[in-house]
Order: structure tokens, then sequence, then C-alpha cells
């Protein structure tokens, strides 16, 4: 876990119940992320794991805020072809190995969320990110060792990201306890500086947990 995650969760912990008062509610929030690109036919997607804090504010009676801070949003793909790095004395090495693209964001999201009497909600509007970093993974069996190297890529990206999130969840005993939902981020720049447009695709499954709350009153 990286520092940014843990210094998250000890903020969280440690000032929860500071960070909510009457129609404010702050927790940590997390999950599964299932990241592609786009233009990239044989890039599939990975499976790994998102971290952030959230904010739900009151805007009127039906209608939230979401917002916060996403420290560990991923991006990139998995099922990368080998290719040659430049650097020869590891280059015949890599020749057979799997290659795993990683972007690494911190993502803002600032979404409208409509909550349904029965606690089920539907969400969407911008989120905008900065990257973190960006590596290509090659991981080579080698008997019964696993030999990784990184190749490093941030100067061939662009540092920021933006786009649109839509998603729809629910809020568990009656709108008092945690929430889990279902979240897709379609990412409207380009991300990469070489040729041809590439775009994120992110799935999130997620679950919001309350940190020190103070119920929002229904």
């Amino acid at each position: 876990m990286s520092v940014a995650a843990q210094s998250q969760i000890l903020i969280s912990l440690l000032f929860g119940d500071k960070l909510n008062s009457d129609g404010v509610e702050f927790g940590l929030d997390g999950g599964l992320a299932i990241p592609t690109l786009t233009q990239t036919e044989e890039l599939k997607a990975r499976y790994t794991l998102n971290l952030g804090m959230y904010f739900d504010i009151r805007i009127r009676e039906s209608w939230f805020l979401h917002t916060g801070f996403i420290v560990k949003s991923p991006g990139g793909g998995a099922n990368i072809s080998p290719y040659t790095t430049g650097i020869s004395s590891i280059d015949d090495q890599l020749d057979k190995s799997k290659v795993t693209r990683r972007l690494g964001y911190i993502h803002l999201p600032a979404f409208i969320r409509y909550r349904f009497p029965n606690f089920l909600f539907l969400e969407g509007g911008p989120q905008v990110g900065f990257m973190t970093a960006a590596y290509d993974r090659f991981r080579i069996q080698s008997g019964d060792n696993d030999l990784e190297y990184k190749h490093d890529l941030i100067n061939q990206h662009h540092r920021w990201d933006a786009g649109l999130t839509v998603g729809v969840g629910y809020k568990l005993f009656h709108g008092r306890g945690i929430t889990t939902g279902v979240r897709y981020y379609m990412g409207l720049t380009d991300v990469s500086k070489n040729d041809g447009i590439q775009q994120n695709r992110i799935g999130y499954i997620y679950v919001s947990i309350p940190i020190g709350r103070h119920d929002i009153p229904e």
C-alpha cells in the first residue's frame, strides 16, 4: 500500500468524527477497479484495487454532492506484447515476458447524486486526475522464480486526465450504514504523448464506509 493511502487511512481514523457534521458524511471509499485503454486492440482489462476518501454533502432533500479524493486510482491494462526497451543486456530475456501497463492517478470526483426513498441512488459528473506513476511491468517465470522489470513511461504520458463518471448504488441499513455500488469512468483526454489517442476506461465496484459519522437527517 502506498504512503498516500496509508496516510489517508490514518487521517480518516483520527479525524473522521471531526470531518462529519449535520448534512455531511465522511468516510473511506474503495474496492475493485477494472481499468483499460482505448485504441489498443491487444490490451485487456486488468483487475486491481482503488482506495479513496469521500464526502457526501446534502444539497436538498434527495440531492447530494459526492466528492473527495481517490488516492489510489489505477489505469492501464494487461496483455501487452513484449517489446525491446533498448537495454541490450535484458531485451533477450524480456522476449517471453508478460507485460502489464500500470498507470497511477489521484482522482478528484465531483458527482451529483439523487437518492430514491428506497435508498437506491443514481450519480454522475466529472472526474479530474493527476498521474503519479506510469510504467510497464515485465514478468518472466524462470524455473521456480519470477523475475520482474519495470520500464518507466511517465515522460511518454500527459500528467492530467479528465472525464465523466456515471454510477448506481445502494445505501444499506435504511440509509444509515455502508454504501455499495458500481461506477464507470470514461476518460475524455488523451493520456499518451505518442501517436494515436488513448483514453482511460475504468470500472469500479466499491464499498463506502462512513467514519465517525453523524447521521444525515432523512
